[in-house]
């Protein structure tokens, strides 16, 4: 489904810098399902970890304080966590 709006007001913007991430094939990411980076084939556990991992990085953010994800999402937050 991916990342809405309304996904925005769990936090106070004002004291959080709030990332929202579509992980890949979902939403307005880039693979997208049509894309073999995006498909079913390499949209796997690891591969998704490292994509947020990648993120973080890219964003120069040392650590996050936070993963947050709803359904999928927060199993692939517990798994970021390890």
């Amino acid at each position: 489904a991916g990342c809405s709006p309304r996904c925005r007001h769990f936090f106070d913007p004002s004291c959080y810098k709030i990332v929202l991430l579509d992980q890949r094939g979902s939403g307005k990411s880039i693979p997208n399902a049509n894309d073999l980076a995006g498909s079913l084939v390499e949209n796997t556990t690891p591969k998704l970890v490292g994509d947020i991992e990648r993120l973080r990085e890219h964003l120069g953010v040392e650590t996050w304080g936070l993963v947050l994800g709803g359904s999928w999402g927060s199993t692939l937050a517990l798994a970021y966590a390890q």
